[in-house]
Order: C-alpha cells, then sequence, then structure tokens
C-alpha cells in the first residue's frame, strides 16, 4: 500500500555504513563522500517513519511494511504517472519522526565513534543494554566483519581476565622453584596456558559459526524470512556481551550456565528483530540446533566408553 506523506523536515540519522555521510534526499547509488553503493534496501525503517520522493514531481509516499519500505517496490507516480522503483527514490523522515529513532539501525563500530577500545566498549554495552537494535544496526555489507572482529575480542580480553588469578597463583606457587627446573615449568606453564587459550577461542568461534548456520536453516525451513546467512551469524556475534561475566575472578568459568543463558536469550531476541519472526518461532529456530549438538557431542562421548 502506497500512503502520500506530509510535509517533511530533514535531520541528519541516515548515514554511509562506510563513511557515516549523510544520506537523506540522495538519489540512491555510489555514496557522494565515499563512493560506497546504497540503496533505501539497504536499511531498515519504523513503518510510515521515512517519505519516498519521486524525482520528477516530489510526490512522496510512506512506507508500509515491517521494515518500513514500500509495497509494492515498484509502481507508477500518481502525479507524474512515471514508473518508479523504490530503491531508486530519495528518502527523507516523515514529520512526527523528527528527532526519533525512525532507523531501526545503532552502528558503535562506526570509526566516527572513536578508537578501537571506545568502539568495543560502545559496542559492549548495546549488546548488553540493546541486542536488538544492535543487530538491526549492523551495516549489510561489513554486519559480519564486525560481529567476528567483536566475539574475537570478547574472547580473548575476557578469557585473559578469566585465567589472570590461575596464572597469579601458578606464578606464586614456582616461586619456591628455582634453578633450570623453575625456568622450565614457568616455561612449560606459559605455552600450556597459551594453547588453551588459542583452544579455547577456536571453539567457541568455531561453535557459534556451526549454531549460527543451523540457526539459519532452521529459520528458511520454517517460513518467511528477511535477512540471509550472514546476519544471521553475526546477529550471534554482536549479541556475545554476556561473556563479560567471564572476568568475575575465579568465578567467570563456574557462571558459564549464566554466560550460555544469557547469550541465547539475547540471540533469540536479535534473530526475532532483524528476521521479522515470531518469539516462538525464534526461540525453537536457536534452540533445536543446540539441542542437536548437546545431544551429538553427549551420545560420541556415551560410544567412546
Amino acid at each position: 500500500m502506497l500512503v502520500q506523506a506530509r510535509v517533511l523536515r530533514r535531520i541528519d540519522h541516515l548515514k554511509c555504513p562506510k563513511c557515516d555521510y549523510s544520506l537523506w534526499n540522495i538519489t540512491p547509488g555510489p555514496c557522494p563522500e565515499c563512493g560506497h553503493p546504497f540503496q533505501p534496501s539497504d536499511f531498515d525503517f519504523k513503518p510510515g517513519a521515512v517519505a519516498f520522493t519521486c524525482d520528477s514531481c516530489d510526490q512522496t509516499y510512506f512506507g508500509s511494511s515491517s521494515r518500513g519500505h514500500l509495497e509494492p517496490k515498484t509502481f507508477t507516480c500518481v502525479s507524474c504517472d512515471r514508473f518508479l522503483d523504490m530503491d531508486a527514490m530519495a528518502i527523507m523522515p516523515a514529520e512526527g519522526f523528527v528527532g526519533s529513532h525512525m532507523l531501526q539501525q545503532v552502528i558503535p563500530w562506526s570509526p566516527s565513534r572513536g578508537n578501537l577500545l571506545k568502539r568495543w566498549f560502545l559496542m559492549l554495552g548495546a549488546s548488553l543494554g540493546s541486542p536488538v537494535r544492535l543487530a538491526q544496526g549492523l551495516p549489510p555489507t561489513r554486519g559480519l566483519f564486525i560481529g567476528i572482529i567483536f566475539l574475537l575480542l570478547n574472547l580473548v580480553v575476557f578469557g585473559l581476565f578469566m585465567a589472570l588469578p590461575f596464572l597469579l597463583l601458578t606464578g606464586i606457587a614456582l616461586g619456591g622453584v628455582t634453578g633450570t627446573a623453575g625456568g622450565r615449568a614457568l616455561s612449560q606453564t606459559i605455552v600450556l596456558f597459551l594453547l588453551v587459550a588459542l583452544m579455547f577461542i577456536f571453539v567457541i568461534l568455531v561453535g557459534t559459526l556451526m549454531v549460527g548456520l543451523l540457526v539459519h536453516v532452521m529459520i528458511v525451513l520454517t517460513g518467511r524470512h528477511e535477512k540471509g546467512l550472514s546476519v544471521t551469524l553475526a546477529s550471534l556475534m554482536v549479541t556475545s556481551g554476556p561473556l563479560c561475566v567471564l572476568v568475575v575472578p575465579c568465578l567467570g568459568l563456574y557462571a558459564s550456565p549464566v554466560i550460555i543463558i544469557w547469550w541465547f536469550i539475547n540471540s533469540v531476541l536479535a534473530l526475532k528483530g532483524v528476521h521479522g519472526i515470531s518469539t516462538f518461532r525464534s526461540l525453537m529456530c536457536a534452540l533445536v540446533p543446540m539441542v542437536l549438538i548437546v545431544g551429538g557431542f553427549i551420545t560420541l562421548m556415551t560410544l567412546s566408553l
């Protein structure tokens, strides 16, 4: 359904995912600042929050779909009879949405937010406080890359904090061992720690990719969905903020159930938001792969005994 828009006022929320250049009232194509291609369907909006403009007569239309897009995407302009395609139309915010969050996107990883450490802290806060908006706001072309970097940073930083007390205790225990034996024992401990750390990172990363693949297969098999595999994987990765519980001295590892449940809930909510599916469907699509993986692991362990 196409709805004629009212008087519009401009604000600066719609930005290029690569350079943050404002894209309001700009004909889709290459970004004027960096040349990165963009089109309205790359973004999600609240229904009725933005207006799409015919470049011949300036007739404006509201998007009425769940993503705030026009339905249908192609049509004939009611004012000038020109054939229009939504992805070739400039967009502006509608009156009444000025100053509100009409875009369903938050990109704390943007270079304009500061250095790597600051962006990581902003991502962590969004992951813990607003995982749905974070997942919805990932840029289409870099979302998976951002998700992988964020997950790796979480694993390295929080894993290090988790292991630090054990390293200190080991160092104290080895402090009384002198000479060659002491040096050898310390070297072996460091090597063992590095191997365990690399294994920890590898298992979590690969496990997340496997679960994400199975989750997306479930989403595809159970009906309509709005995004591809990369978005599903990125959504699981950017909701990994609960790994911060690992920093609790000597207790982080024992809090694994809390981390898993918290991460699982965040993932279910994020998948619901990015794919436009029901809570129950999102829950089942995320739960079944985990049950299959855990069940398969237990079966293999049983058969190996």
